[in-house]
């Protein structure tokens, strides 16, 4: 397991397999917005229009998510590593995506550094004595 002052090098593939990733994350931000807008109209034309958007990109994401999970598998040890995210319960292709490809130290951390780098490990935050 890696020390607190190991750097794990950085791999070249996952700059453009994050940019790809983000560019979904912004379809699902787009999708959200609309779904707010649509809470505030009544008018029966306006509502269709919008949702007509939605169902655009929904499509869209879902087109873009399979792309990626082609990129993702031209590289064998990827694909190997999404498949073994996708076996463990409750973790679609979305979320086995995020792990891969936001958090590729996964395997080599350990679960405790695992967790503070996703943000969900406890530290107290006190102030003074």
């Amino acid at each position: 397991m890696l020390g607190q002052q190991d750097k794990i090098a950085p791999d070249a593939r996952f700059e453009p397999l994050g940019d790809h990733l983000t560019f979904i994350e912004q379809i699902e931000e787009g999708i959200a917005r609309y779904k707010t807008r649509l809470e505030h109209i009544s008018d029966k034309r306006l509502r269709r229009s919008v949702m007509v958007s939605i169902k655009r990109e929904q499509t869209r994401r879902l087109a873009e998510i399979k792309r990626l999970i082609i990129a993702v598998r031209k590289h064998t040890d990827l694909g190997e590593w999404f498949d073994l995210a996708l076996s463990v319960p409750a973790v679609g292709e979305r979320t086995a995506l995020v792990l891969l490809i936001r958090m590729p130290e996964l395997g080599q951390i350990t679960r405790e550094q695992a967790a503070s780098l996703a943000g969900l490990a406890p530290f107290v935050h006190q102030s003074g004595k």
